[in-house]
């Protein structure tokens, strides 16, 4: 924020300081309440992009902000990295349909670890793909990937969103 003092009567120059830290103050709560919608407006984005029926993903769960106000600096992060990598590894290559390394099969085609899909049919066939989520651990199939996973670019949606937000906001003070 860019402030510009002229000339001004002690009085007049304590009513602009008080105007401006109002201003900062009432930015500061809409940055607050940016990130907490970012957070979810991310978590929509990813549940209307699900291709099998379910609860709640690990995914969704794992989105999450943190507003920082340090002295004059402020603003906030949705999707904290550490979280993600510890409860939803995976959150690079559902966004970009590759991995890191440049994977677009999981796994490299190795066998999936042993489960079953929920809800629908356990077994995995072709006449039951699409209707649940592979629950690893839960039953005694397994299957080997074969198709490459289709990116959803759940971060570039909601900076766009974001982006929409942001200019809202500096409307509003101008």
């Amino acid at each position: 924020m860019r402030v510009r003092v002229t000339q001004l009567s002690k009085d007049g120059f304590r009513k602009e300081i008080k105007h401006i830290e109002r201003i900062t103050t009432n930015v500061k709560n809409e940055f607050k309440q940016l990130g907490n919608d970012t957070a979810n407006e991310m978590r929509n984005t990813i549940s209307n992009s699900k291709k099998r029926p379910g609860g709640e993903s690990t995914l969704e769960r794992a989105i999450d902000s943190k507003y920082i106000d340090i002295g004059e600096e402020f603003g906030f992060f949705v999707g904290l990295l550490d979280k993600l990598y510890q409860l939803a590894p995976y959150f690079f290559f559902i966004n970009y349909g590759v991995s890191f390394k440049g994977m677009r099969i999981p796994g490299r085609g190795k066998q999936v670890p042993t489960g079953q899909f929920s809800p629908g049919n356990s077994k995995p066939s072709q006449g039951s793909f699409g209707q649940g989520r592979w629950q690893v651990g839960q039953g005694k199939y397994t299957f080997r990937a074969k198709k490459g996973i289709r990116p959803m670019h759940y971060i570039e949606k909601t900076a766009m969103w974001l982006d929409a937000q942001l200019n809202r906001i500096i409307e509003k003070f101008k």
